[in-house]
């Protein structure tokens, strides 16, 4: 078995034994969004196979952490793609090219390398899609559950626009094929704003 394969079933017995209920939107569905955001971003640019192994490895395992703490979960993935990759004889140099992958996608994002800027924008994926605003009701749902925050309906418009106002994709693939998708979904928030006085 190959490793992408070996970690994919890894993290994927991980989120099946470990993730606390309530987690709506940071389970295995959005996980698998990322890894094939990463497929569709390395497939247009020059990677080695350590390096397309390496960014792909980190998004299997970017949000593993998520199933013992949420907030500072990307030191406990970090972690866990360690000890896994350690068990699976890889070399600390592609263990640390996978960290500072599943490091970078931590908020506000800010990528340093291709390989960080491909799992950033795969980790935005969503944002562009067409079922954008369900998966961010599924988050909506999660913070109220496991974080104990709650927003009115005008709040959590507001709060969608602002984080979609101010991202940007940072690879050449994401701000051609996605950019379009995240600005039609800007336009739905814009018109769900509630009126402001003037």
């Amino acid at each position: 078995m190959d490793l992408i394969t070996k970690t994919q079933d890894h993290v994927t017995a991980i989120f099946k034994k470990k993730l606390p209920a309530g987690m709506a939107f940071h389970h295995i569905g959005h996980t698998r969004t990322v890894v094939a955001g990463i497929r569709m971003l390395t497939a247009g640019v020059f990677l080695n196979e350590w390096e397309r192994h390496a960014v792909l490895i980190a998004g299997w395992f970017h949000d593993t952490g998520y199933c013992y703490t949420y907030e500072g979960h990307e030191a406990i993935s970090m972690t866990l793609a360690g000890d896994f990759l350690r068990a699976e004889g890889r070399s600390e140099n592609f263990i640390k090219l996978v960290y500072d992958c599943i490091r970078a996608t931590q908020m506000p994002q800010t990528p340093q390398t291709l390989l960080q800027m491909i799992i950033c924008d795969a980790d935005m994926l969503h944002l562009s899609r067409p079922d954008y605003l369900e998966k961010a009701a599924m988050l909506r749902l999660e913070w109220e559950f496991i974080c104990k925050r709650t927003y009115t309906d005008d709040a959590w418009t507001q709060l969608n626009y602002d984080h979609l106002m101010s991202h940007q994709y940072f690879t050449d693939m994401g701000k051609l094929e996605w950019s379009a998708g995240k600005e039609r979904n800007l336009r739905l928030l814009e018109r769900q704003l509630p009126e402001q006085d003037l």
